[in-house]
């Protein structure tokens, strides 16, 4: 089941209610129609109909409740709201500062909120808070300035992390948000993060860097709990450039470029390889050989930019082939036990006792619930009427599942199950729609 594909697009973020991955399509696309986004189904590899959202699109974040999603429209210097529910582009909102038109190079959704966002303006601007009403939307006065932080990352509706790949390359800031905009609390130097190329990813509260850091961000100041060691990856030239952490397996996967010295790249191809290690005594388990199309002895022509964890076993990478003519990237998908392991084991199956909602009215959207038990262990996943959905490990009594607005669209009785990797299904729950 270790298996992997490739599709060619932009940037992407993962639904959990949906289950899909969304990407942005550049206007310079070849495979697909530029200037759009395309949801692509992680199971199968399938991808939707790309949907127009305007000029040059690149970065996303969801809201929260999985109604929206904002996309940076950099052509425009403008914010898309595209609804997620009717997949439809609501509303291009333009940005300034100062009376100067800004773009979007990262943006992070205010936890509970679908109306205000942190955007990356620039490192001569900095962060900044961004407020919407209706199809206008206006800058706190507060901006973190320049050279004080990139790719913003909401810790909860009051506090933003960023990350300064510009000066020293390891100054890890934290701001506190309130009405006038980000506040800065401090900026701390710390270790593995990886300097102008790097970034950083944020799970159960615990900071993890591209280049092997582990951060507790929630001490003053922030600690260094681990470096991961990176030998494996360095011996091969060129170090790791994209993390994917999974706190609820004790996992952590980083994704180097391409690997060349001892590893020779084979006649038209390009080696890249990822490697997962544990967080509990934070050495390497495990590692990940991929070829990608490239030319023969090419060097330094791929690199992974990002990865995430999707499902119950899946990692989708986003590489960068410098060889490709148009600049486009491509989606890795990739799924079976290198990303949990624990479903090469025998495992019992768990108990189900009950559900924070045992009945759910008809259309009332998106929905989280939280399922109760015994016997959860890291990687379980939740079932609607036999069909996985997006579920988050809490502890060995609690999960949390993602239904989809598409779920509750008419009455139902519906059929809920609890599974472990390797084990089988627990008993039904019954939850009803009506």
């Amino acid at each position: 089941r270790q298996t992997s594909r490739r599709k060619r697009t932009g940037r992407r973020r993962h639904d959990p209610f949906t289950r899909k991955l969304y990407a942005t399509l550049p206007s310079g696309a070849t495979n697909l129609t530029g200037n759009s986004t395309v949801a692509v189904d992680p199971v199968t590899g399938s991808v939707g109909t790309p949907v127009s959202v305007g000029s040059e699109p690149n970065v996303m974040a969801e809201t929260s409740d999985g109604n929206y999603m904002f996309v940076g429209l950099s052509g425009a210097n403008s914010l898309g709201r595209f609804n997620l529910l009717t997949q439809q582009l609501e509303a291009a909102i333009p940005m300034s500062i100062a009376s100067t038109q800004v773009a979007a190079l990262s943006i992070a959704t205010m936890p509970g909120s679908d109306t205000t966002l942190a955007v990356d303006t620039g490192s001569l601007t900095g962060i900044a808070i961004f407020d919407i009403a209706g199809n206008t939307g206006t800058f706190r006065s507060q901006v973190t300035g320049v050279d004080n932080g990139d790719d913003p990352v909401f810790a909860d509706a009051a506090h933003l992390y960023a990350y300064d790949p510009e000066t020293s390359g390891a100054n890890f800031y934290r701001y506190s948000v309130d009405a006038s905009g980000a506040v800065p609390i401090d900026g701390t130097v710390l270790n593995g993060f990886g300097g102008a190329s790097g970034s950083f990813k944020l799970d159960n509260g615990t900071v993890y860097g591209a280049a092997g850091g582990i951060v507790n961000p929630n001490t003053t100041p922030p600690s260094q709990i681990a470096t991961l060691g990176i030998s494996t990856l360095a011996s091969f030239g060129l170090g790791p450039s994209a993390v994917a952490p999974d706190t609820a397996t004790g996992k952590v996967f980083l994704g180097p470029a391409n690997l060349t010295g001892p590893i020779a790249n084979p006649p038209g191809q390009i080696l890249l390889s990822l490697v997962r290690y544990n967080t509990t005594q934070f050495v390497a388990e495990s590692s990940l050989n991929l070829q990608i199309p490239g030319a023969a002895g090419q060097v330094n022509a791929s690199q992974v930019n990002d990865m995430l964890r999707w499902g119950q076993d899946g990692l989708a990478l986003r590489v960068t082939n410098n060889t490709n003519s148009n600049g486009v990237s491509q989606i890795y998908l990739i799924r079976g036990p290198f990303v949990l392991p624990s479903e090469l084991d025998a495992n019992p199956a768990p108990t189900l006792t009950g559900a924070s909602q045992t009945t759910i009215p008809v259309n009332s959207g998106n929905t989280t619930l939280t399922v109760t038990g015994s016997g959860f262990l890291p990687g379980a996943i939740v079932l609607w009427n036999g069909s996985a959905r997006s579920t988050t490990f809490v502890d060995a009594g609690h999960l949390s599942v993602a239904v989809a607005a598409a779920d509750v669209t008419s009455a139902a009785s519906v059929g809920l199950t609890a599974q472990n990797p390797g084990s089988t299904a627990s008993g039904a729950l019954t939850i009803t729609v009506q």
